[in-house]
């Protein structure tokens, strides 16, 4: 699973998990274990990253198979704390996605490479390699920036809110409710959850509700996606920022 800056990693560690075992993996960040991995179901969502999350409501293939699950890992020692250049990500993942070095008032200022696996319903192991997210950051804000050129491309789900060069931009939005420990979702939040229209973590005190907003797109055989985990830009906004990276 990906993983965020500290700083970051404490703000969503307030308001933000789409699973116990996320938060908890989130805990051991927050007491200093320097990597972190988990495991989880593509059937509901496909979690990459630590400290937001980034949820793609679909389904994957992969040669033809479909993707039951996906495990994905990072190791803080490996982040890069600056804005890398091409030459830095290519040596670090082996391929180079399309960024940039800001996305509207975003800079970019940091990047962390994953190690991904997906597997189908038997335990086989599809396809794996490294990957790599981007974080920008405007006034204390975090947008992340996913990229993957695994053979296991994600299935794009939401709404096609643009085209851009032949390709298609797909947003939705989500709720994140944080939970203590003994909550009990009830029927129409666990069709919720499975409809990927709800995230429920576990390990708060009380309840808290916010909401986030995903947008999604492939390009050249990469798939991509942006995440904002403490606020709320539209889809437009969102849209305006895939076409500056489309476009780059």
């Amino acid at each position: 699973m990906d993983n965020k800056i500290k700083e970051a990693l404490n703000r969503a560690a307030e308001e933000y998990s789409p699973s116990d075992k996320l938060y908890d993996n989130i805990l051991m960040e927050l007491k200093g274990e320097k990597s972190m991995k988990k495991s989880f179901n593509i059937k509901r969502f496909a979690v990459c990253a630590a400290v937001a999350a980034v949820l793609l409501t679909a389904g994957v293939t992969a040669a033809g198979h479909f993707v039951y699950y996906a495990e994905s890992g990072a190791d803080l020692r490996d982040r890069i704390d600056h804005a890398p250049t091409k030459e830095e990500v290519a040596e670090t993942v082996g391929y180079v996605p399309k960024y940039t070095e800001t996305l509207g008032d975003y800079k970019l200022v940091s990047a962390q490479p994953s190690d991904s696996s997906y597997y189908d319903e038997n335990n086989n192991e599809l396809a794996s390699g490294k990957e790599i997210s981007f974080d920008y950051d405007y006034e204390g804000k975090t947008i992340s920036l996913f990229t993957s050129d695994s053979p296991a491309q994600f299935e794009q789900t939401g709404d096609v809110v643009a085209t851009v060069e032949d390709v298609d931009i797909y947003y939705s939005k989500f709720t994140n409710k944080f939970v203590p420990p003994d909550y009990k979702p009830t029927a129409e939040e666990e069709k919720q959850v499975e409809e990927g229209t709800l995230n429920i973590g576990y390990g708060s005190d009380e309840i808290r509700v916010s909401e986030s907003e995903y947008i999604s797109w492939t390009d050249e055989g990469i798939t991509y996606s942006i995440l904002t985990t403490d606020n709320v830009l539209g889809e437009d906004v969102l849209a305006d920022m895939a076409e500056t990276i489309i476009n780059s």
